[in-house]
């Protein structure tokens, strides 16, 4: 026989032909067994074994493994952390009996044999009732039986009598129905309807208020917490009822007298605390199980519809006994009552206020509730609960059962017997043991009396007349089953010393039990020796306890304890907030009170204990014990011997730890503190893990858990642990098994998925959003954010004015509300379809097909690429690197790269920009404008609009093209056709020349020369255009035409020379007309100002004759003129200005 190993890692492993033992040990593993008969074990990872030929046995480990096999009568290892593992077992000998073994620790009662046709059709699942193992085995008759280690074997028939269609709720409301055979029916939370229908059903309701309907057969209906309606119409059917069960109603209509119904009560309940009461206002003809400890009721509607009633502890009540205990219901208000109770069994309810109840004969049931509350039971052996408050609770004969504990008040009872033979009165202590309560006798108050008072709440029961013989309570008794008589009470009572309002200096115990009262003033208290009980009172006071085990009570913030090691096991419990001193040896912390306060211990090693307020205990120094109560709780954790303890349903609690923590049962959130490296497991609740500002390792578990996490932090979760969530403020990428990311703070960071379906949500900044594999919801913020889409299912969404947002996508994709670009990615011939908004689409390497919206689209396309734009869709751009013509609807085109291609426009007014390289532009009908540069050419037929080229070289236009701008910055010229041109210069200094048409010519910023040839020119000028030099050559209605606000007033007009120079005032911008002097023909026919007032060429000697007159006759140029005498200037204007 052969023995072969793997490693740690992913190994593949091959079996003889003989018999092999196989260990894949780590790592995902293949191990092939092939003939023989072979022992195949996977270890951790998820593996897949195939044991081939031979009588095989085949265990996947942990992990979800597939276990496979053709041949022989094969062996199936399962149990607990097995995992998830798929059996194939394909042989089809009759011979074979394969055998699933069920390992340690699973009983029968604990295997579930169930059938789902969605996930495994034709087969059948294992799973383990306290576990979340399962064994999928596909094919129902590949499995000719189930071994147990018990030696139970169950047979290919005993499995199907147990095959069971499983249905499993939400945690929302669900309606869940049966079928004819049996079912078992989980609704989990959430308000959920179950219907079992036909079979022996098992109905579960969970949390909530749930609706549970048995139907026939012997049905079992457990609604858990919440109210809940359990009905059921035949068979013998159970109903479970506990504390914590909520208020739940019984309707059972089954009328067959052979069936059995039965109220099966839960392990916390005992035949003395469940009270069977009826009350005809609430429920006519039925009857209400009631618990003492706790508000749960169960209402029976129909009194004989349930037979008996069954206990844990194996009591059963039939219709006779339930009979017996039958008591009439009085209820009162929430304000002051009086009931009277009948000789008959009375069980009455003060609820609020100051109540007073009387039960006269019978053996009587006086809950007072809330308020100060009188109790009279008369006759009879009753029971008492005074509630809250401070109740007086009187009898006169029989047993009678005094029930007290923490909340319950400063009650006094006073139970006189008169020595009757028989009696036996009890007071039970609720929720306490007996280190929890202190027995004193007070001499100077009441020396007949004790008092029972309770060490964590302050609590007291004092029984009158106690010493008496007729008044004496005969047994106290505790919740753990201690029971105390007259001798175990008298060797616990306790001496009472009490100070004065002022400062007492010294109040000295003995070396007895001693309790001390400082009561008011700034007092010493000194227990020497014996288990003494220290209360200040108000002031700050000073306690010293000395040997013994002391208790201290602490109401003072400045209160000091002083306690030395060796000392005794010493107690503190405080209703302040309250921090030990630095070595004080008390063992135990306890906050009382329902105040929201903190509690700090010693560097000894502490217990500290919250109450039922918001608190935050920490331990200080030393290996301490921290427990809270039903508040949101915070624990601070500093030393790996550090323990912290949390009850079921008692807040959302918080460890605070500046260690590697993992969190205890029932605590839900944890934060790492300080700066080292350290990491934090959570649990199998809904956790907060956060991490510090150290690089983390943060382990979740089978809730839904939320991981708050910076840089360098890693996240562990585990396969089926629930719907879990990342929040970080730094760029994350989502571990396997996490569904959800959400990205904080206010840093430009990325976030990406994984193979699950993941939820991203962005932050207020830029976020590149990647769900990864699986069908993923991408929610982006504030910024310009990306998404990146690889799956039909992904979605995305974008609120209005939320950035400037892009989707990368490597599947067909059609832009969803408030996206603005779309770029397809891979190399797959996918398409791309915009919104409303202006769009940017980008096709990838293949042929896309790319369709616009209504809004200002850009197109990015390559080979292949074709747009596609609807009529109206706003004014549209290609992008192309590749030679192009414009297709329908399209207005402009933009060539991209460094290549030599070509773009032609259509019939709409295009927009044709070249890229570096020489281009052909090639326009159409509409009203072009061509974008080019060096070694660029335009194409443009006649009577195709009126088109203009932009240019930032030196350029000519070409045929059938009217107009030219440069652009630009550099010292450029331009020149135009026959054709009317309108041809503008840039900001250098330019040439432009004009051919024979009607041209309108401005040179723009810098100092241009313009030439505007035969044709009547029009040239324009305005301030800051420089210093344009114009040469007209021909042409009868030739103008300079300034700009608006450039009036006659604001030019100065003098010959220079054979030229004539027109300069606007306060400024260095001119015109000058080239040798207006040497020919009529070189001279405009008019100059225009700015508000449209003209000169003629032939009025200009006058005015300049007028100008130089009026300056000789003043003294002042024209320029002084304008600014010192403008109304006179204006006068010799309108004399020449038209």
């Amino acid at each position: 026989m052969a023995d072969i190993y793997g490693t740690n890692g992913n190994d593949f492993l091959n079996g003889t032909s003989g018999d092999d033992n196989i260990f894949g040990l780590g790592g995902d593993d293949t191990l092939y067994g092939y003939e023989g008969q072979d022992t195949l074990l996977g270890g951790a990872g998820n593996d897949l074994l195939e044991g081939g030929y031979g009588n095989d046995v085949l265990n996947g480990g942990t992990g979800s493994d597939i276990l496979r096999d053709i041949g022989g009568s094969d062996m199936y290892i399962f149990g607990v952390g097995s995992g998830i593992d798929t059996v194939q077992d394909w042989g089809w000998d009759v011979a074979d009996v394969d055998t699933v073994v069920v390992g340690q620790g699973v009983t029968p009662s604990m295997l579930l044999v169930t059938q789902d046709w969605a996930t495994n059709p034709g087969g059948l699942t294992l799973r383990l009732a306290h576990t979340n193992d399962q064994l999928v085995i596909q094919g129902f008759n590949s499995m000719e039986q189930i071994q147990f280690v018990d030696g139970t074997v169950w047979d290919a028939a005993a499995i199907q009598a147990r095959m069971q269609q499983v249905q499993t709720g939400t945690a929302g409301t669900d309606y869940l129905s049966g079928g004819f055979q049996g079912d078992y029916l989980q609704g989990l939370g959430g308000d959920d309807h179950l219907w079992g229908n036909d079979g022996h059903d098992t109905l579960m309701g969970g949390t909530g208020n749930d609706m549970l309907q048995g139907g026939q057969g012997n049905d079992v209906l457990n609604g858990g917490s919440g109210n809940d309606q359990l009905q059921d119409m035949a068979g013998s059917d159970t109903y479970i009822f506990d504390m914590g069960s909520g208020i739940d109603t019984v309707q059972d209509w089954g009328g067959d007298v052979t069936d059995v119904d039965t109220v099966m009560v839960g392990p916390g309940v005992t035949p003395s605390t469940l009270f069977v009461t009826q009350d005809w206002a609430t429920n006519p003809g039925g009857l209400t199980l009631r618990l003492a400890q706790s508000d749960d009721q169960l209402q029976i509607q129909g009194f004989n519809s349930i037979e008996r009633i069954q206990f844990a502890d194996g009591t059963v009540w039939d219709q006779a006994a339930i009979q017996a205990r039958l008591q009439q219901s009085l209820t009162g208000t929430e304000g002051d009552d009086y009931l009277w109770g009948s000789a008959e069994s009375n069980y009455m309810q003060g609820l609020g206020g100051n109540d007073s109840l009387s039960g006269n004969d019978g053996d009587d049931v006086l809950l007072g509730g809330a308020g100060n509350d009188y109790l009279d039971g008369g006759l009879g052996n009753d029971v008492y609960d005074g509630g809250a408050g401070n109740d007086g609770m009187y009898d006169f004969g029989g047993s009678d059962t005094y029930r007290w504990g923490g909340g319950s008040g400063q009650d006094t009872v006073s139970d006189t017997d008169f020595s009757m033979p028989g009696v036996l009165d009890t007071v039970e202590v609720q929720g306490a043991t007996p280190n929890d309560v202190t027995v004193t006798r007070d001499w100077g108050v009441s020396p007949n009396a004790i008092t029972l008072r309770l060490n964590a709440t302050g609590d007291t029961l004092t029984i009158q007349d106690w010493f008496n013989p007729h008044g004496q309570i005969e047994e106290i008794r505790f919740a753990d089953g201690t029971v105390w008589d007259q001798a175990a009470v008298l060797a616990r009572l306790e001496t009472t010393l009490t100070g004065t309002e002022g400062d007492d200096a010294f109040l000295y115990g003995s070396e007895l039990a001693d309790t001390i009262h400082g009561l008011g003033g700034n007092d010493s208290l000194n227990g020497q020796a014996g288990d003494d009980v220290l209360d200040g009172g108000a002031g700050a006071d000073q306690m010293f306890g000395g040997s013994g085990d002391d208790t201290f009570i602490v109401d003072n913030a400045a209160d000091v304890v002083t306690e030395f090691t060796g000392d005794g096991n010493d107690q503190v419990y405080t209703s302040v907030s309250f921090s030990l001193t630095g070595d004080a040896d008390i063992e135990t912390m306890i906050l009382t009170g329902t105040a929201s306060i903190d509690a700090t211990g010693s560097s000894t090693n502490n217990t500290v204990i919250g109450n039922s307020g918001n608190n935050t205990l920490d331990g200080g120094l030393g290996s301490d014990l921290l427990q809270g109560g039903e508040g949101h709780d915070v624990y601070v954790v500093d030393n790996v011997g550090d323990s912290v303890a949390e009850n079921l349903n008692e807040g959302i609690d918080r460890v605070q730890s500046s260690v590697t923590y993992s969190l205890g049962a029932n605590i839900e959130h944890l934060t790492l503190i300080g700066s080292a490296a350290i990491n934090g497991t959570g649990n199998e609740l809904d956790n907060l893990l956060a991490g510090n500002s150290a690089a983390n390792i943060l382990t979740g578990g089978a809730g839904n858990d939320t991981y708050i996490v910076g840089a360098g932090d890693v996240v562990v979760e585990g396969l089926n642990e629930g719907m879990d969530l990342v929040q970080s403020d730094a760029s994350f990428v989502l571990s396997d098994h996490v569904e959800d990311l959400t990205l904080t703070g206010t840093g430009a960071i990325n976030g990406t998925g994984n193979s699950l379906n993941n939820v991203l949500l962005g932050n207020v900044a830029a976020n590149v959003l990647d769900g990864a594999a699986g069908a993923d919801s991408l929610t982006g913020g504030q910024g310009d954010d990306t998404y990146v889409v690889d799956n039909v299912g992904d979605t995305v969404t974008e609120a209005a004015n939320e950035g400037f947002d892009t989707v990368q996508s490597n599947i067909t994709y059609t832009l969803g509300t408030n996206v603005e670009n779309l770029t397809l990615s891979g190399s797959s011939a996918i398409n791309g379809t915009g919104n409303s908004l202006d769009n940017v689409l980008t096709g990838n390497s293949a042929a896309n097909v790319l369709t616009g919206g209504a809004g200002n689209d850009t197109y990015v396309i390559g080979v292949g690429d074709s747009v596609v734009e609807a009529a109206g869709g706003g004014t549209d751009t290609v992008h192309s690197a590749l030679t192009y013509t414009l297709g329908a609807n399209v207005e402009n085109l933009t060539l991209t790269g460094s290549s030599a291609i070509n773009g032609t426009g259509n019939s709409l007014s295009n927009v044709l920009a070249g890229n570096s390289a020489a281009n052909v532009l090639t326009g159409g009908a509409g009203n072009d404008t061509y974008v080019v540069g060096a070694g660029d050419s335009v194409v443009e037929s006649n009577n195709n609009g009126t088109d203009t080229v932009q240019s930032s070289v030196t350029w000519t236009l070409g045929s059938n093209l009217e107009n030219l701008t440069l652009v630009g910055s550099a010292a450029i010229n331009g020149t135009g056709n026959s054709l009317n041109n309108v041809l503008t210069g840039n900001s250098a200094n330019n040439v432009l020349n004009a051919s024979g048409g009607a041209d309108t010519l401005r040179g723009g910023l810098g100092n241009d020369a313009i030439n505007g040839g035969s044709g009547s020119d029009t040239y324009l000028f305005g301030r800051g255009e420089g210093q344009d030099l114009v040469q007209d050559s021909g042409g009868s209605a030739d103008r300079v035409a300034y700009d608006a606000g450039i009036n006659p007033l604001d030019l100065v007009i003098s010959r220079q020379a054979n030229d004539l120079r027109l300069s606007i005032h306060g400024s260095t911008d001119y015109v000058t007309v080239q040798n207006w002097y040497t020919s009529s023909s070189n001279r405009t026919e008019t100059i225009q100002a700015g508000n449209g007032q003209v000169l003629l060429s032939t009025q200009v000697d006058q005015l300049i004759q007028a100008m130089a007159s009026f300056s000789q006759q003043t003294g002042l140029t024209w320029d002084q003129a304008i600014d010192q005498q403008p109304q006179q200037v204006q006068n010799i204007l309108a004399a020449n200005w038209q």
